[in-house]
């Protein structure tokens, strides 16, 4: 599968929320230029309003915000659409942040400054992460329905 999809039918469509225009900017070059659908957003209110309208894959935010930082922001997102992944950079990594990063279900937090690579590789094993969850799920449907079809034959027989 090319990256820029979770299944052939649709495009992912990924938020990067960043206060630093530059930050922004450079990861919204690299993904567009990955084929992803992006929107960038400057403010962590600006990305949530727009969220609360869209139908987004995946959000890249940046955890220290004058606004609303990072963390907070995934965590009202994911009371909106609790299937966007979240993967955090930050420029001030500590122990704190890192855990709350992971208990709002982060694929991964990315240190500033990183190289545009590992934005890359961070965003396409997020995607693979998804593929095989979805993957897994439809497993255990198509399981859990032979089993109710064994069972509805067996009791025919009796």
């Amino acid at each position: 599968m090319k990256s820029g999809e979770i299944n052939p039918s649709r495009k992912i469509s990924i938020a990067v929320v960043d206060d630093e225009e530059v930050m922004r900017k450079l990861v919204y070059d690299v993904l567009k230029a990955e084929g992803y659908e992006v929107d960038s957003f400057a403010t962590s209110q600006e990305a949530l309003e727009k969220i609360k309208k869209g139908n987004f894959d995946f959000i890249l935010t940046d955890i220290k915000m004058p606004d609303l930082d990072g963390v907070e922001l995934v965590k009202r997102i994911h009371q909106i659409n609790p299937e966007i992944g979240a993967i955090f950079m930050t420029g001030y990594a500590d122990l704190l942040s890192a855990q709350e990063a992971l208990k709002e279900g982060a694929y991964d937090y990315i240190l500033k400054p990183f190289d545009l690579n590992e934005v890359r590789k961070s965003v396409a094993q997020a995607i693979e992460k998804t593929d095989s969850l979805e993957e897994k799920a439809k497993e255990k449907g198509l399981a859990a329905l032979l089993e109710v079809d064994l069972n509805i034959y067996k009791s025919g027989d009796k």
